[in-house]
């Protein structure tokens, strides 16, 4: 019988939520002592390939949905109970494949796991030294300071602007009795429709008028445009340039449900 924890006893764990530093520590250490690094995300996509309706049930009922479906309404109905134990039953799921990955790798150097997925419970048993573990939970203050830098937000506003002429474009051809004048890949029309109107929502009703106007010309304009450029139109000093900014990224993650 194979003894798991000592055929695990090169592995070094990072767990903890997400937006922890997980991912900053990992680096640093895997630079500085030469471990082989494996990150748990980087792997999902191949994970979610691999699940089967027996083994993984809740990874396969979702692996061929595009996030939107993921992420959609019905799930942000949930309560926050809810929708916690459905995460952590998808990473359940997603450990036993993180094992099989490790165990078929060579043992020839240490390696530095780190992901959200690597639960204390699963761990911990697997363990032949205390030491070669570490889980991180950042404070609230930490996490949200960290969520904004994160590039979601910026790209679902930047989807928005696509999302926008998309539902115009539909409309048009509805009205003008034309079906399917390009070919869809996906259907996900209603759905897009909810997302821009609780964009606009956001925008229309969270932001001060500084903050719409850096939003607006940052991300929702089709011209790149620099930070220097927007502050010095805008007439305000660099300092409460980005102050604003910040600001106004994390209004809308906040009303978006994403913080």
């Amino acid at each position: 019988m194979v003894n798991l924890a000592q055929e695990l006893s090169h592995i070094y764990w990072i767990g903890g939520s997400p937006c922890a530093g997980k991912t900053t520590i990992a680096r640093k250490l895997a630079a500085e002592y030469g471990f082989t690094y494996y990150k748990c995300d980087d792997c999902y996509d191949d994970h979610m390939s691999r699940s089967t309706p027996d083994q993984q049930p809740n990874m396969y009922k979702i692996k061929d949905q595009t996030w939107n479906q993921v992420w959609s309404t019905q799930f942000c109905s949930l309560s926050v109970e809810e929708q916690i134990e459905d995460v952590i039953r998808v990473y359940e799921e997603q450990f036993s494949l993180i094992l099989e990955d490790l165990l078929s790798r060579p043992k020839t150097t240490p390696i530095l796991v780190e992901g959200a997925a690597l639960l204390s419970n699963l761990v911990a048993p697997l363990l032949t030294d205390l030491n070669h573990a570490i889980w991180l939970v950042p404070t609230p203050e930490f996490q949200v300071e960290h969520y904004k830098k994160r590039e979601w937000i910026h790209r679902i506003l930047k989807e928005y602007r696509a999302l926008k002429i998309q539902i115009e474009n539909r409309r048009e051809q509805e009205e003008a009795g034309v079906v399917g004048l390009f070919p869809s890949l996906r259907h996900a029309g209603q759905l897009n429709e909810i997302k821009v109107r609780q964009i606009e929502r956001v925008l229309e009703g969270s932001l001060d008028f500084i903050e719409r106007q850096i939003i607006d010309l940052k991300y929702l304009n089709p011209m790149e445009i620099n930070d220097l450029n927007i502050y010095m139109d805008l007439g305000i000093k660099k300092g409460k340039f980005y102050k604003k900014k910040r600001s106004a990224l994390i209004r809308i993650a906040t009303s978006l449900c994403m913080i």
